[in-house]
């Protein structure tokens, strides 16, 4: 029994030095400039999404660290502005739950006359 936890005990601490500290994320490739994409809960990037379903967006080509400022509209409305923050990689992810309409979300950066990217959705029965 001590010889059985002795050697798991060793390969538990092999494993944790191993592995070490995370390295950053390379910026992703398949995104060359700011880019906004979507999908609801089933993953399948649908343009329509049920009311009252998950859904995400997903911004890419960023530079780490980026402030991002997320304009998001609803039945045309304008609700709100959220301050996002690209990670390592450039990229960043803004979630809700649906309800019936038009949804559409802009992405803004400093230095930069007008949005960046776009993208949009309807969530209709």
């Amino acid at each position: 029994m001590r010889y059985l936890l002795g050697l798991l005990t060793a390969g538990l601490a092999a494993g944790l030095l191993a592995v070490g500290p995370a390295a950053a994320a390379p910026p992703d490739r398949a995104c060359s400039s700011p880019t906004l994409t979507g999908t609801n809960d089933a993953g399948d990037g649908s343009t329509v999404i049920p009311p009252g379903e998950p859904f995400e967006v997903d911004g890419c080509g960023f530079r780490a660290g980026q402030a991002v400022t997320l304009e998001v509209y609803e039945h045309g409305d304008f609700v709100c502005r959220c301050e996002l923050t690209a990670d390592d990689a450039g990229r960043f992810v803004y979630t809700g739950i649906t309800q019936w309409g038009a949804y559409r979300f802009r992405a803004f950066v400093a230095r930069k006359r007008g949005f960046v990217a776009e993208w949009w959705f309807g969530s209709y029965a």
